[in-house]
């Protein structure tokens, strides 16, 4: 099977009910989902609509009250606080609004650190990283601490740092958020260009029309429950 029909990521009637204050809050209401290797999709919805909860379950941060993902063939959905971990950095790079970027370290520095955790030698990890600095035009910056910054450039660091560890599947929650619409949409080009490149999966949630446009695929949710999934040409 070809890449571009490879079943990656598979979603079964997936629930996740949250419980405050003894009231029941359904988040995620029975959604089935399937995602094929390197594409390129935007999770859109209004806020509260379940987004930013499916991409917690898909990235093993939280587990459903019901049903199973399966990732790879490998069912994921019940993994073990240390296996998930283990999953994540070797699977999955995540890219979130508020950067979470590292304040006391280079720009370098915060793209490596993804590779020292992985126990990447030294002259690879110099190797790699200039490499993907180069890619993400952040060449210039690379000693600058990341606090040095704009909210565009921080947001490179963000997409560098979820890219290098080649990674299956970009998991981006409202990446563009905090930014204004110009460096907002110059980020959704970024990753996709680079999505073009390796053929990295990349699932991101918007609400703003402008960035949802940018997708291939676009899945829209309500209340937790996908109510459209259309393929959209490029620029719709």
């Amino acid at each position: 099977m070809s890449d571009a029909t490879r079943i990656q990521l598979t979603l079964r009637d997936i629930t996740r009910v949250y419980t405050p204050n003894n009231h029941q809050v359904q988040a995620v209401a029975g959604i089935n989902l399937i995602l094929r290797q390197g594409e390129f999709v935007c999770l859109a919805g209004p806020s509260g609509s379940g987004k930013s909860t499916l991409l917690n379950l898909i990235g093993t941060l939280d587990q459903p009250s019901s049903g199973t993902i399966h990732f790879d063939n490998r069912e994921i959905s019940s993994l073990s606080r240390s296996a998930s971990a283990l999953f994540r950095r070797s699977a999955i790079g995540f890219i979130f609004q508020t950067f979470n970027l590292i304040p006391v370290l280079t720009v370098f520095e915060n793209v490596e650190y993804v590779l020292v955790l992985q126990g990447i030698g030294t002259d690879e990890r110099q190797t790699r990283v200039t490499m993907m600095l180069a890619a993400t035009g952040l060449t210039e910056l690379a000693q600058r601490r990341v606090t040095e910054l704009s909210g565009g450039q921080q947001q490179r660091v963000a997409v560098a740092r979820a890219l290098i560890g080649n990674p299956l599947l970009i998991l981006a929650d409202e990446p563009t958020g905090n930014l204004d619409s110009t460096s907002g949409a110059a980020i959704l080009e970024l990753l996709h260009h680079l999505n073009r490149e390796h053929r990295t999966t990349i699932l991101y949630s918007s609400h703003d029309p402008r960035i949802i446009s940018l997708a291939d695929r676009v899945i829209l949710l309500q209340d937790g429950k996908i109510i459209e999934d259309r393929i959209q040409p490029r620029g719709a």
